[in-house]
């Protein structure tokens, strides 16, 4: 196989929501390195708020294949942990680690009674929604859900670095720190901490843009979608060294941020933790 072509199949991204989506997801969520450092954010988040307390009813909005459920167990001592998804194939994967307690639904309506949990992790799924007002409507389910008191962990991506030239998709978005905190707000919750992520690198993966962008000057750019799936690289799990060093920034980031008094001014992810008021 020519150098290139392996190169150009290493990065492909399959389309959201198919079967090969999910299977990826599947593959990459236990050992690589961003969803790893990002459970050590969100349980960063999660302690800086509540300390070591127990957090019993969790519902995961979103949860795909199901990683997260089974981390949330051990990260606030939760008892009852149910999943919700879209998709009936990554429910399936979730039937498979033995979890039981599934449905498959919309985030924007969500077959739940009110007040019914304490904390609702919704985890890369609020990028995905119509732009027209689809997170919205899945925040003010979500504060629905969640006991007076309970917490709303939520984490998308963010428009840091991101070219304004790229074609608007109506399913998908990027946001800015300052606009989901209005949209969290504005579904009655009050933010505890709202910080961008994944902040170094972020910062390479913009200089590596510019540099490209440079080298290919003149010759011409097309802007596709913005949605292009799972913009992950799964080649890297076969790289331990550079996986690990990658997993220990996150890690530094996660214990930066565990002062609830810190945030991160860039990067690729935001994460916000929100209150429903008593």
């Amino acid at each position: 196989m020519h150098p290139v072509t392996a190169r150009k199949q290493a990065v492909e991204r399959p389309r959201i929501y198919s079967h090969e989506y999910y299977d990826r997801i599947r593959k990459l969520e236990e050992g690589h390195w961003w969803y790893a450092g990002m459970r050590e954010i969100a349980a960063a988040l999660l302690r800086s708020q509540c300390g070591t307390g127990t957090l019993p009813r969790v519902l995961d909005a979103g949860c795909g294949t199901g990683a997260a459920m089974a981390w949330v167990r051990t990260a606030v001592g939760a008892s009852r942990v149910t999943g919700m998804d879209v998709s009936a194939y990554a429910l399936g994967f979730c039937r498979g680690r033995g979890e039981q307690s599934l449905a498959q639904c919309s985030v924007t309506a969500m077959p739940f009674r009110d007040a019914c949990v304490d904390l609702v992790l919704c985890n890369d799924v609020l990028q995905h929604l119509a732009t027209d007002g689809g997170d919205a409507g899945a925040l003010k389910e979500v504060f629905r859900l969640l006991r007076p008191g309970g917490l709303a962990l939520l984490r998308t991506n963010s428009r840091f670095g991101r070219s304004g030239g790229a074609r608007v998709d109506t399913d998908f978005q990027h946001y800015d720190l300052g606009q989901l905190v209005d949209r969290v707000r504005g579904a009655g919750f009050v933010v505890r901490r709202a910080s961008h992520a994944n902040m170094l690198p972020s910062l390479y993966a913009l200089l590596k843009g510019w540099l490209a962008g440079l080298r290919s000057s003149g010759r011409g750019h097309h802007h596709g979608t913005l949605c292009k799936g799972l913009d992950i690289r799964e080649d890297i799990l076969n790289r331990r060294w550079l996986n690990r060093l990658l997993l220990f920034v996150l890690v530094r980031e996660a214990q930066y941020l565990s002062r609830s008094n810190r945030s991160l001014p860039f990067g690729h992810t935001i994460v916000c933790l929100a209150l429903k008021p008593r």
